[in-house]
């Protein structure tokens, strides 16, 4: 029991989730290369300031991080 609560502690950690925000940009975490979540989640930081997101940066195998810029509607 204790390996699988480990197990499942370190996915969460590997998850995709947002590092930083500002209204100009927005940069995503994604072990994974979850690229369609890492754009979900950008565009829901950027409607914050009534803004979309546009990929700047993909995510390799090398960088895990998306960067996303907030740009007008």
């Amino acid at each position: 029991m204790k390996v699988l609560l480990i197990v499942l502690v370190a996915a969460t950690g590997c998850a995709t989730h947002v590092v930083t925000s500002n209204p100009r940009s927005v940069l995503v975490e994604s072990w994974w290369l979850d690229g369609a979540k890492a754009q979900k989640m950008a565009d829901a930081e950027c409607a914050k300031y009534s803004r979309v997101a546009v990929m700047r940066f993909k995510a390799d195998y090398d960088e895990t991080n998306y960067v996303f810029e907030c740009v007008d509607r």
